[in-house]
């Protein structure tokens, strides 16, 4: 499952932080990859989010990169 928290900043920019636990995605290959794709994905939308900090948290297991934009995209979150 993964966690989406959008806030407003007042540095005109977007920031992205990421929380991948160990306990959830044991294999660092794994976590990597799930890291990797959600920059690419931030970095896609980076234009359109600006001036917003996302958190994006993993809190459970899933499988790593399957659906993993199609979910962050549901999110209503600016193309």
């Amino acid at each position: 499952m993964l966690l989406v928290q959008v806030r407003e900043n007042e540095l005109g920019l977007s920031r992205l932080g990421l929380i991948v636990p160990k306990r959830f995605i044991p294999l660092s290959v794994d976590r990597n990859l799930m890291k990797r794709l959600v920059r690419e994905w931030f970095r896609l939308r980076q234009v359109a989010l600006k001036g917003r900090d996302v958190l994006v948290r993993v809190s459970g297991p899933r499988e790593v990169g399957k659906g993993l934009g199609e979910e962050l995209d549901r999110l209503g979150l600016p193309k």
